[in-house]
């Protein structure tokens, strides 16, 4: 399989963030290095990423299961700024899966190209079940296998993620809180039976519930084909919402618990300006389009009802959302059907 251009790096990097959430814009031209990117998300702030992003190659002959990315000499230093997080990605057609390294760890004493992240592709690989893995490449660094639907999390994080780098038994425990990726019942904090310092007890949290977020995600927008159960609209604009809260007792991850919805349609969901019949129905709660006429916020609310009614459902009905849970929800939300 031939290495993929620039220009399809650069592509790759654009579906996964898309799969990931978010829309990522490029600020720079394709044969510009690092490419620079601004991604929007669920929130309206932009975050702005530069990124380095290569081919995986075979490391040898001798060792047909590791791999490595190579740096030309003129890109060197890497570029670190400020306003701006620097990711050093590879990325391996084939699996479909990338790989985020330690920009700050790279020499700059290379006259030629410079040799990165050794990493064994077997480890990598653990990230089409756990959305993320962690390993160690020759020199100690971690390297981190990770599926397009967790590329913005990982860049968000990396920073937090590899500077963890200098202790051992935080990559085991890494790998144990990237379980959260195929969970569907909420589950024990790994935190609470081991003795790390409060900041690492902040990491792997953070990786558990970004891991369970987005296994969550990946479930909800496939049973509901990628579109908005309201709109049909995809565009790559959908969220997956749950049902029930998960603050509230009861609420868990599979896909009877989701729904997936545009930006507008989840947040008014959430903030219950609208509700889910438990005959598949989404409603205006007018009580709540009361107050916000009140307060002089109401307008746009006829085009929001008129696009209410049932919602289009998963072909399994399975996966439809649980009436017990959408019962459940209402009553959380104090909205009377």
């Amino acid at each position: 399989m031939a290495s993929l251009s620039r220009q399809g790096l650069l592509d790759e990097f654009e579906r996964a963030a898309l799969a990931s959430g978010y829309m990522a814009v490029r600020t720079s031209d394709a044969a510009k290095v690092p490419a620079r990117y601004l991604l929007t998300g669920a929130s309206a702030e932009s975050i702005a990423l530069l990124v380095y992003i290569k081919n995986f190659t075979p490391a040898d002959r001798a060792n047909v299961d590791e791999y490595r990315i190579q740096l030309r000499r003129d890109v060197l230093p890497l570029q670190m700024k400020r306003y701006a997080t620097t990711v050093l990605l590879g990325y391996h057609q084939k699996s479909g899966l990338f790989v985020g390294f330690d920009p700050s760890s790279v020499s700059t004493t290379a006259r030629t190209q410079i040799s990165v992240g050794y990493v064994g592709l077997r480890a990598v690989k653990r990230a089409v079940r756990r959305g993320m893995s962690f390993d160690r490449d020759r020199l100690g660094r971690i390297a981190v296998g990770i599926r397009p639907e967790l590329l913005v999390p990982y860049c968000l994080h990396a920073r937090e993620l590899h500077g963890a780098a200098d202790e051992a038994s935080i990559t085991a425990l890494l790998n144990e809180a990237t379980a959260a990726f195929n969970e569907t019942e909420p589950g024990a904090d790994l935190t609470t039976s081991i003795d790390v310092p409060s900041e690492r007890k902040r990491l792997l949290r953070s990786v558990s519930v970004l891991s369970r977020d987005a296994g969550f995600r990946c479930r909800v927008l496939e049973a509901y084909g990628y579109k908005c159960a309201v709109s049909q609209m995809q565009l790559g604009l959908v969220d997956a919402a749950h049902v029930l809260p998960v603050c509230e007792d009861g609420s868990h991850d599979r896909v009877s618990n989701g729904v997936s919805l545009l930006p507008q349609f989840h947040r008014a969901f959430d903030s219950g300006l609208i509700y889910l019949t438990p005959k598949y129905k989404m409603r205006l709660n007018e009580a709540r389009a009361t107050q916000l006429d009140r307060r002089g916020l109401s307008g746009g609310l006829d085009d929001l009802r008129d696009a209410l009614g049932s919602i289009e459902l998963p072909a399994s009905k399975r996966e439809w959302p649980d009436p017990a849970l959408i019962a459940q929800a209402n009553r959380a939300r104090g909205i009377r059907v």
